[in-house]
């Protein structure tokens, strides 16, 4: 939720992160029942170096977060962010890696799905090389797969792709927010 999310997707007066909200919104009919999802925003800048906020712990989609369908807290979730800030990334990305890993189920596919338009701009923090260190010594015998997604023209695809890399995941180009949906479909297939 970075302050670049309030730019102007091209061609329309609809901001990155209205139309990505639209897409995440409808990708989440994506998920199974049995699926267990939760869901993070990031930003730098907000927090000091903690750039992200966890809003809906993981759970089964078939359950309730405080008395409501995960399905829709998800989705109000959602349509709560506001763009701000920098793009805090590498901290983000290792402490939802490590999250994940930390709860690890055998028996699940264990995965973390980044979405970002931008590149590592916060101030402080982990530098890409002791983010793909500390995600190596983090997942010891555990498969634990971080998904990327670079959503527009400025996201630093290289970068997320490398981070992708060393998990053994995937990193996928959705350069327009109408693409959101199908690279999430593609991802979820390919776990």
């Amino acid at each position: 939720v970075s302050g670049s999310m309030a730019k102007p997707v091209p061609g329309s007066s609809q901001t990155r992160l209205a139309a990505a909200q639209q897409a995440v919104t409808a990708a989440l009919d994506l998920f199974t029942d049995q699926d267990e999802v939760g869901l993070w925003s990031f930003s730098g800048g907000v927090r000091g170096r903690i750039d992200y906020r966890q809003l809906i712990d993981v759970g089964p989609m078939d359950g309730a977060v405080k008395g409501v369908p995960r399905r829709q807290a998800l989705a109000t979730a959602v349509k709560e962010l506001s763009p701000q800030g920098d793009t805090g990334l590498y901290n983000s990305v290792a402490a939802a890696y490590q999250a994940v890993v930390d709860r690890y189920r055998e028996d699940r596919i264990n995965a973390v799905v980044v979405l970002t338009d931008g590149k590592n701009d916060a101030e402080g923090g982990l530098s890409l090389d002791e983010l793909l260190a500390q995600v190596e010594s983090f997942g010891q015998g555990k498969q634990v797969r971080i998904i990327t997604i670079a959503y527009g023209p400025d996201a630093d695809t290289e970068t997320l792709a490398r981070i992708a890399r060393v998990t053994k995941g995937a990193s996928y180009k959705a350069p327009s927010a109408a693409d959101i949906p199908k690279v999430y479909a593609a991802a979820l297939s390919n776990l």
